[in-house]
């Protein structure tokens, strides 16, 4: 004989475990694992944060190859999921409509990475450990069509 209480328990575990996945899921809510509870904030112009920026010059011998149209303003090796800004006027010399971020993938392959404007002050989003590529475009309608992956091996 079933027992009476079998039917409200499975109810109130299965309540339980949908609130806690829920709730889990909150933190995961933006973009990748990053939380603003938990990411620190850093202005790459004043050298803040774990992180080492290079001018276009500096950078131009780790990226041989960038996306059609756009050429290398400056480069970043930044680290944690942290949020990131500067302003693009002041450390690359060219608005920030014109400017696209570039996430260098494991096999080397480039990734258009999300950012935003406000004025010139460029802010993303860094999604761990890794390097950085900023390249200008010429102008805002040239950067909205940017290139969304540059491909630059046949791995896998």
């Amino acid at each position: 004989m079933p027992s009476r209480y079998r039917l409200p328990l499975f109810t109130f575990v299965s309540v339980v475990l949908i609130a806690a996945f829920a709730l889990v899921g909150l933190s995961y809510g933006k973009f990748g694992a990053l939380n603003p509870a938990w990411a620190q904030s850093y202005n790459l112009g004043t050298g803040q944060g774990n992180s080492s920026f290079q001018t276009g010059a500096q950078a131009q011998p780790f990226a041989p190859v960038g996306p059609g149209g756009g050429g290398l303003v400056g480069g970043a090796l930044l680290s944690g999921f942290n949020i990131y800004s500067f302003d693009t006027m002041v450390l690359l010399g060219v608005p920030c409509a014109d400017v696209r971020v570039y996430r260098v993938l494991p096999d080397g392959n480039r990734l258009l990475h999300p950012s935003t404007c406000s004025g010139n002050i460029l802010t993303f989003n860094a999604v761990g450990t890794g390097e950085y590529l900023f390249y200008t475009f010429g102008s805002p309608s040239a950067a909205s069509n940017a290139q969304i992956v540059v491909l630059l091996s046949n791995n896998p």
